[in-house]
């Protein structure tokens, strides 16, 4: 399995509160970024990013903060949200369309713990809500199977806590794309998109 962190968007809301990019946010006077890359149970990883990050020299930043091997790719613009992160990341990428990925957004502090990664099954990571955010809720049934996602609005006390398996990229990306290119209300296309379609 690939680890793939997700970091391709602008990041505005943040910027605008503090002046550092989103993947550099610190918590605890630990950008939030080292969290996420502390917890990934692989010695290689990908990040893609937004090239306007380029300036923070990640490829050559990381390895000093977090003992891995880093493949930094940087995309062209901003996205439109983590979906087509990950789509235009995995076109960069070039990894088997039989390789098996788990994308992390970059904004979310993890704790990974044990946490086994299903490798033939697409998966999304859950945990509960304590009280309502503007997270991706989501149904599971009795046998923990999603039977239902919502985006910004709480279905539930379960939300999707931005890690996302997907068992073939080749999959992943066919599918990826005719979400892509469908028109839709909102100007963001959210990893819960390419969940919904296969249910």
């Amino acid at each position: 399995m690939k680890f793939v962190v997700l970091c391709g968007g602008a990041g505005t809301r943040l910027a605008q509160s503090n002046g550092f990019p989103k993947p550099w946010n610190l918590v605890l006077r630990v950008p939030m970024l080292q969290y996420v890359l502390e917890q990934i149970p692989s010695n290689e990883v990908t990040l893609v990013v937004n090239k306007d990050l380029a300036y923070l020299n990640l490829e050559t930043v990381l390895p000093h903060y977090v003992n891995k091997t880093f493949n930094v790719l940087y995309l062209e613009r901003a996205t439109r949200g983590a979906l087509e992160t990950a789509y235009l990341g995995l076109q960069l990428a070039k990894f088997s369309d039989d390789e098996s990925v788990c994308f992390l957004d970059n904004d979310t502090v993890y704790s990974l713990g044990s946490v086994q990664f299903p490798e033939q099954t697409p998966f999304i990571g859950v945990s509960t809500a304590t009280e309502s955010r503007p997270y991706c809720y989501v149904k599971m049934d009795t046998s923990n199977r999603m039977t239902e996602l919502a985006e910004k609005r709480c279905i539930s006390q379960t939300y999707a806590c931005g890690v996302y398996g997907v068992s073939r990229v080749g999959d992943f990306c066919r599918i990826a794309k005719t979400v892509l290119v469908r028109p839709k209300s909102s100007p963001e296309f959210y990893m819960s998109s390419y969940y919904e379609t296969l249910s």
